[in-house]
C-alpha cells in the first residue's frame, strides 16, 4: 500500500495540500522530526512528515523530499488520530500565520507606528560649573548642549544676567497678542504632531521618493525627532502664554528642559553633532580684576577666534561684558515697551499662517493617497519655507531649483 508512488489527484486537492505546505512551512519545517504511520493492517509502517489534511486524504511527505496522498481510511486508528491531531496544529499555526500577515499589511498602510516610537532618554543634567577655565567651561555647555539640554545656555551666564533675561522674558511675554502667541504655537505643535502621526505616509510619498536616499537618511530622523517633540507638547500646558507669565522664566525653563531633552538629544545625536569642540586657550590678561582670555574653538576651515571675560565667575563673549551687556538689555528693554503685541510676532505670525492653510489636508487625510495630494498641494509652500525653517533648529537646508526633483541638502550651522 505504501510502495512508492504518487497518487493522481484533483485540482483542488493539490491546491490545497499546496496551500498547507507554503503556509505551515515556517512552522513545520522539514527538518522536524517524521511521524510513524501505519497501513490499515498493521504490517506496515513508513517515517514521514505530515504536510496537510484535504477532505479525507493525508499529504505525506516521504524522506527524500517527495510527497504522497494517503487515504485516511487506509491508515490504522492511531495514524488516523495523530493525523487529526496535527491537522487541528497545523490549522491553529495557519490562523497564527495570517493573522500576523494581516497584522503586518495592516501596519503598513497605517499611517504611522503604533504605538509610536519614543526616544532615549537624555544623560542627566550637568550645569556649567562657575570659576573654572575657559576650555572647561565652553566643553561644558558643549556637552550640556549635545546632551538636549538648552538650559545649559541660561545657566551659563552669570547670575545679574540670568536676572535680565527673566525679567525680559516676563516683559515681552506680558506685551505680546495673546491670540497671535496662541497661533504660533498651535500651528507648530499641530505641524509636528501631523508629521509624526503620518510619518509612513509622508515617507512614501512620490515627492519624497524622488529624493535621494542619502538626503532623505539624514533629515528623517531629525525631522521625526523635533516634530516628535511638537506632539509630546501639544496636550500640555508647557508653552501655555498665562503659564509663562505667571512662573519666572528659570522654573519654567527647567520645565522645558525636562519635557523637551530627551527629544532634543536624539535630534543632535542623529545630525552627529559632537559633544566637545576643539578649543584651543591663547593669551590672559588681567586689569582692574577683569580677566580676558584669547580662545580658538573648531580646527581647519571651521575655526573661528573668540575673546572670552569672566563676570562673577562664569565666561561670557567679551562683547557681552558688563558694559555691553548692560547696554543690550536696556535696548531690548526699550524695543518691548516701543512694539506692539503684533510686531513681537514676526516673522514667526507668517509661518504659522501659511502652516494653518497646510494643516487641514494633511490632518483630515483618511489614507496615503490623500495625504500624498495634499503634500503635492502645498510643494511650493514647504520648498519656500523649509529653509528658514530649518535654519531655526541650527539646519541649513537648500533646494536646487535646477533639479527638477527639488533635490536639497542640509548642513549644521554651529551653534
Amino acid at each position: 500500500m505504501f510502495a512508492p508512488f504518487l497518487t493522481r489527484i484533483d485540482r483542488p486537492i493539490i491546491l490545497g495540500c499546496a496551500f498547507s505546505f507554503f503556509v505551515a512551512a515556517s512552522f513545520h519545517a522539514q527538518t522536524a522530526d517524521a511521524e510513524s504511520w501505519t497501513d490499515l493492517r498493521g504490517t506496515r509502517t513508513i517515517s514521514a512528515r505530515m504536510v496537510g489534511l484535504w477532505g479525507d486524504n493525508v499529504l505525506l511527505e516521504l524522506g527524500n523530499g517527495r510527497r504522497v496522498s494517503v487515504n485516511l481510511n487506509s491508515l490504522r486508528s492511531d495514524s488516523r488520530i495523530q493525523a487529526r491531531r496535527l491537522a487541528k496544529e497545523l490549522t491553529a499555526q495557519r490562523a497564527i500565520r495570517i493573522a500576523e500577515l494581516n497584522q503586518a499589511s495592516i501596519a503598513a498602510a497605517a499611517s504611522a507606528p503604533d504605538p509610536l516610537p519614543k526616544p532615549d532618554e537624555a544623560p542627566a543634567y550637568q550645569p556649567p560649573s562657575k570659576d573654572v577655565e575657559v576650555d572647561t567651561f565652553l566643553n561644558q555647555v558643549d556637552q550640556a548642549i549635545a546632551a538636549g539640554h538648552l538650559r545649559a545656555v541660561y545657566d551659563s551666564l552669570p547670575p545679574s544676567y540670568r536676572s535680565d533675561v527673566d525679567e525680559l522674558v516676563r516683559l515681552a511675554a506680558a506685551k505680546v497678542d495673546a491670540d497671535g502667541y496662541q497661533l504660533i504655537v498651535g500651528a507648530l505643535q499641530a505641524a509636528g504632531s501631523a508629521l509624526v502621526t503620518h510619518q509612513n505616509w509622508l515617507l512614501s510619498s512620490p515627492r519624497v521618493q524622488a529624493v535621494p536616499e542619502s538626503t532623505v537618511s539624514q533629515i528623517r530622523g531629525p525631522l521625526l525627532s523635533l516634530a516628535g517633540l511638537a506632539h509630546a507638547t501639544k496636550d500640555t500646558d508647557l508653552f501655555d502664554l498665562d503659564k509663562i507669565r505667571s512662573e519666572p522664566f528659570s522654573q519654567w525653563l527647567g520645565e522645558f528642559d525636562t519635557a523637551t531633552c530627551d527629544y532634543l538629544y536624539q535630534t543632535n545625536q542623529e545630525l552627529g553633532r559632537s559633544a566637545k569642540r576643539d578649543v584651543e586657550v591663547g593669551s590672559t590678561r588681567e586689569r582692574d580684576e577683569i580677566k580676558t582670555t584669547h580662545v580658538k574653538i573648531g580646527s581647519g576651515e571651521s575655526e573661528s577666534s573668540f575673546t572670552f571675560t569672566k563676570v562673577d565667575g562664569y565666561w561670557v563673549p567679551t562683547s557681552m561684558d558688563q558694559e555691553n551687556w548692560s547696554k543690550m538689555v536696556n535696548e531690548w528693554k526699550d524695543k518691548i515697551d516701543q512694539s506692539s503685541g503684533d510686531s513681537l510676532l514676526q516673522p514667526y505670525a507668517g509661518y504659522a499662517q501659511g502652516f494653518n492653510l497646510l494643516l487641514g489636508p494633511l490632518t483630515m487625510a483618511e489614507n496615503s493617497n490623500d495625504f500624498h495630494a495634499a503634500i503635492e498641494t502645498t510643494a511650493e509652500f514647504l520648498t519656500t519655507n523649509l529653509p528658514p525653517l530649518a535654519a531655526l533648529f541650527g539646519v541649513k537646508w537648500d533646494f536646487n531649483p535646477d533639479d527638477r526633483q527639488n533635490n536639497g541638502y542640509y548642513e549644521d550651522i554651529d551653534y
